[in-house]
C-alpha cells in the first residue's frame, strides 16, 4: 500500500474543503469591512460598528470550519501511523500502550517509532510543533472549549487555548464511550 498516497489525498481533501468552506464567510468580512451591497452601513450616532453581528458569526463559522478541517488532519494522521506500523510490522509494546493512553497517538507513535526504527526526532526537517496541536486530543470536536482560535491560512497554526481545554475531562460514568 502506498501510505503516502493516500495520506496526501486524504490531506488534499481537507486543504481543499476549508478552502471552499470558509470562502462565503471571507467574502461576507470583505464586503462590511468595505462597506459595500449589501452592507453599506446606515448613518449611526452610537459608535457601535455596523453589522458587527454579521461579521462576528461569519468569523464564528471560520473558526468552527477550521477546527473541523483540524479534526480531519488529527484523524488522517492517526491512520498514517497506523498504517506504518502495520507495513513494518511494528508492536506497540506495553510500554507504549501506557503512552498512548496517557499521552496520546502521537506521542506514543514518536517514542514507539524511535525505539524500533532508531529515529531521532530531532533531526526530522518537519515542524513537529504542529504536528502535536494536530494531533492533541484538544483538536477533536467534542474538547473544543470557547472556540481556541486557529488560522490555517497561516504558515504555523496559532491556537488560544482556555484554562478549561487544558484540563481534561472526566469519563462517564454511565455504560456510554
Amino acid at each position: 500500500m502506498d501510505v503516502d498516497f493516500f495520506f496526501k489525498l486524504r490531506t488534499d481533501f481537507t486543504r481543499k474543503f476549508y478552502d471552499e468552506a470558509v470562502r462565503p464567510f471571507l467574502q461576507k468580512q470583505k464586503l462590511i469591512e468595505a462597506e459595500e451591497e449589501p452592507y453599506v452601513p446606515p448613518y449611526s450616532e452610537d459608535g457601535e460598528p455596523p453589522f458587527l453581528e454579521e461579521w462576528t458569526e461569519a468569523d464564528t463559522s471560520i473558526q468552527i470550519i477550521g477546527r473541523t478541517a483540524i479534526s480531519l488532519l488529527s484523524e488522517s494522521l492517526k491512520v498514517y501511523f497506523i498504517q506504518w506500523e502495520k507495513l513494518l510490522g511494528i508492536q506497540r509494546s506495553k510500554f507504549f500502550e501506557d503512552e498512548f493512553k496517557k499521552k496520546g497517538y502521537w506521542s506514543g507513535y514518536r517514542r514507539c517509532f524511535a525505539a524500533a526504527l532508531a529515529i531521532d526526532w530531532t533531526k526530522c526537517p518537519a515542524d513537529l510543533e504542529i504536528i502535536e496541536q494536530i494531533a492533541s486530543p484538544k483538536s477533536k470536536p467534542a474538547r473544543w472549549k470557547n472556540y481556541p482560535v486557529i488560522d490555517m491560512s497561516s504558515e504555523k497554526l496559532k491556537r488560544t487555548v482556555s484554562q478549561t481545554d487544558l484540563c481534561k475531562r472526566p469519563r462517564e460514568k454511565s455504560g456510554r464511550r
